[in-house]
């Protein structure tokens, strides 16, 4: 075998170089202190080092999750455990009130520091964390969460969610909690109420409901699980007085109301004015604007700002609410609230015994529900030492806010005795046909109109009753001979009410025909019927049209007919107009009817406007009594009692019961149970609260100590990940180091047998 100098040259640099790049490599090695230095020097670690970099990776945004996640918790925890402290010291505070140590002004005093204390409170709920965010917001963290109510109280304005973040593989941890469910939804200890204003309401109002209270658990728990709405009216259509009704959302029916008495429709608005029914009690503020809407919705869940709020409210306004008034009011004297009958309505005076003792009698004497005021006087001045008679009885009938059409019949009775009056044109002519009507028409009563309020005075104290009114709207139809009848044509028709009343009208047409003609041949056949006086005729200027109006029929719900109209002329016309209160219907159609011509027949009808009345006594709130309910309400006169020294008079019913007479005591006593009803509730209420947030926060200190595991874990987790990347890519070097050494000889070997093959020659051996 042949072998060339050059392949010697080839193979002696091949094995310098192979052997100084082994060199090199484990001298990069040693400097790194790696042992793979690119993918190629090991796919398969290479490979497992990148898989651990990535777990590294992750579990490092865990440890990160981690800290985000304590921090978050560890701020709620926070907040809850100053927000507990808060409700603590109201509790303690509203013990305190109860204790019955306390003045009317230190119950007040308390009450302005609870109401300090809540504002501390949302302070607290409204918090932000480090970036900006509500934590009590849910998903609307750029939103305050509770905002104040232009009527009091506060709305949630966030949402139901909470936010979590991931601190292991598949498994996540809550960073937040919604406001809502803390401290919103909270079971309520007795039935209760939830107010708030429609979505719907004009941008241009600033009207808000208040937050309300229960002042009467018993009557609300009847009525529960009712909702009612508040809605203002338009004013145009209330004598341009701005009023509201309250509804049940059931039914749409009216509410009967206790503050002010009576059915809840039409009541003027005064802003603030505490307003009471079916044992709640609530108010509006602001400018409302006609169609403004607000809800008082029944409800087993109550806030602990309204919790809060409501016992504000008992404390601090202990001298003007209703627990208070309920005791201090007259009785007699008062309207009642609207019922079937004068015997039902009452006047407010209880069953009861009145008791006079001196320093050596008693003397008792049993007062029956309802009796009159001359036969309480009566009885009571047969007593020794005491003197009594009755005072002149005072009602007034407010017809102001009425709605009333031309025409129209207002009725009602007037103790016992029927009151029938025409509308007018005018609000002037109505009440002069009022004033006539209830005039001389009940012995002993008199009445003085103004301007459609009508004062009535019994002058025996005897009590005004009054019941059933209603407003019977009369159909009406306006007649304009408007072509087609001629000089020579018979014109004749047909009108039957609905009581069965029939007139036939038959006339020959003149020359010239006018309305003036129609009227006057009307008026004439009219006037020679038997049924005649059921209906009327007449024009409101000279060549007009002809108002025919039927009154026939008083129930409610009249019409009449035309029909059987015929001109011999055959194209004969009268236009037709229904007048306000009333609509005309072509019978044949079904539809409006505008005019009559041969074969018409028309039906006009009655447009019912359920109207109301406002009926008051000589003191307190008016009633509102309703068209077609049957209400009933009665005032009975007053009392002027005096007794003489050393004699004292009591009654075993408190005044603002039914009662006539109590000795401060027993009032201060029933105030006082009332109160501590209301109290009693707000602490439940409270309790309720506290155990809502202690709930959450327990929940919060779970969830701190699985973070505290987590955390422990993980980083043990780091550790030995650390260390397997460690024994896969860190390099040894004492075994390094001995390979360097040993590719440096090889090196130098293969330099110097390099260096002796270069220097042969076969010219030598030649």
């Amino acid at each position: 075998m042949r072998i060339s100098t050059l392949q010697y040259f080839r193979d002696g640099v091949s094995n310098i170089q192979n052997a100084r790049n082994s060199l090199g490599l484990t001298q990069q090695q040693i400097a790194t202190g790696k042992s793979i230095l690119t993918p190629s020097d090991d796919p398969i670690r290479s490979t497992q080092i990148l898989k651990v970099d990535e777990e590294l990776s992750m579990n490092e945004q865990f440890q990160n999750n981690i800290s985000f996640a304590v921090s978050k918790n560890r701020m709620e925890d926070s907040i809850l455990g100053s927000t507990v402290d808060s409700i603590q010291r109201i509790r303690d505070l509203t013990v305190r009130a109860n204790s019955g140590a306390l003045s009317d002004d230190d119950i007040r005093g308390i009450g302005v520091e609870v109401e300090a204390i809540m504002d501390q409170m949302v302070s607290l709920l409204n918090t932000t964390d480090g970036t900006g965010e509500y934590i009590f917001a849910g998903f609307q963290g750029s939103t305050k969460p509770f905002v104040t109510q232009a009527g009091g109280g506060y709305e949630y304005v966030g949402d139901d969610g909470y936010r979590s973040v991931e601190i292991a593989a598949g498994d996540t941890i809550e960073v937040s909690d919604s406001g809502k469910a803390i401290f919103v939804d909270v079971s309520s200890a007795n039935n209760t109420i939830l107010t708030s204003k429609s979505s719907n309401n004009s941008a241009d109002s600033s009207a808000n409901i208040s937050t309300g209270i229960i002042v009467d658990q018993e009557a609300f728990d009847a009525v529960y699980p009712e909702d009612f709405v508040v809605e203002f009216n338009d004013p145009l259509l209330n004598q341009n007085q701005r009023t509201l009704t309250v509804t049940q959302r059931s039914d749409g029916s009216p509410v009967m109301g206790t503050r002010p008495g009576g059915y809840l429709i039409n009541v003027p608005y005064q802003e603030g004015q505490i307003m009471e029914f079916n044992g709640i009690e609530f108010f509006v503020a602001g400018s409302p604007v006609a169609g403004d809407t607000f809800f008082i919705e029944s409800s087993g869940t109550e806030s602990v700002l309204d919790t809060v709020d409501r016992l504000a409210t008992v404390l601090k306004l202990e001298d003007s609410n209703s627990l208070i008034l309920a005791t201090e009011v007259e009785v007699i004297g008062r309207a009642t609230p609207g019922r079937p009958t004068t015997t039902l309505a009452g006047n407010y005076v209880a069953a009861q015994r009145i008791t006079v003792e001196d320093a050596s009698t008693v003397q008792n004497v049993d007062i029956a529900a309802n009796a009159t005021a001359p036969a309480i006087a009566l009885a009571l001045d047969a007593l020794n030492g005491i003197s009594a008679s009755a005072l002149p009885t005072v009602a007034t009938l407010d017809l102001t806010l009425t709605p009333l059409n031309v025409g129209d019949l207002i009725e009602f009775e007037l103790n016992g005795t029927q009151i029938s009056a025409v509308t007018g044109a005018t609000n002037a002519a109505t009440w002069a046909n009022v004033q006539t009507a209830v005039t001389g028409a009940v012995a002993n009563l008199t009445s003085i109109n103004t301007s459609g309020v009508f004062e009535f005075t019994e002058s025996l104290g005897n009590n005004i009753e009054i019941q059933n009114f209603q407003v019977v709207d009369v159909p009406g139809i306006s007649m304009d001979v408007s072509s087609g009848i001629i000089n020579g044509d018979t014109v004749s028709f047909t009108i039957t009410g609905t009581d069965g009343e029939s007139v036939d009208i038959v006339y020959a047409a003149g020359a010239g025909d006018t309305n003036d003609q129609l009227l006057a041949e009307i008026t004439t056949d009219l006037a020679a019927d038997p049924d005649g006086p059921a209906f009327t005729v007449s024009q409101a200027v000279a060549g007009g049209p002809v108002e025919l109006r039927y009154t026939g029929d008083t129930d409610g719900s009249s019409n009449f007919q035309i029909t059987t109209f015929t001109d011999t002329g055959g194209d004969g016309q009268i236009a037709l107009t229904s007048v306000t209160g009333s609509s005309v219907i072509n019978t044949a159609t079904s539809v409006a009817a505008t005019s009559l011509v041969n074969g018409t027949d028309v039906t006009v009808l009655a447009t019912d406007t359920n109207s109301t009345a406002r009926f008051t006594g000589f003191i307190g709130d008016p009633v509102t009594l309703l068209e077609g309910s049957g209400d009933s309400s009665t005032v009975a006169g007053r009392l002027n009692i005096s007794a003489q020294v050393g004699f004292e008079i009591s009654s075993n019913v408190v005044s603002g019961f039914g009662g006539l007479f109590t000795e401060a005591a027993a009032d201060d006593e029933v105030v006082n149970d009332r109160f501590q009803e209301s109290i009693s509730r707000v602490l439940a209420n409270i309790d309720q609260a506290m155990e809502s947030i202690l709930i959450t926060r327990s929940g919060v200190g779970a969830r701190l100590n699985t973070l505290d595991s987590t955390l422990d874990l993980n980083e043990g987790i780091n550790i030995e990940l650390q260390t397997y990347l460690s024994d896969l890519e860190d390099l040894d070097y004492a075994e390094a180091i001995t390979t360097m050494n040993m590719q440096t000889l090889i090196l130098e070997a293969s330099q110097n047998s390099f260096v002796k093959i270069s220097s042969l020659s076969l010219f030598d051996f030649i």
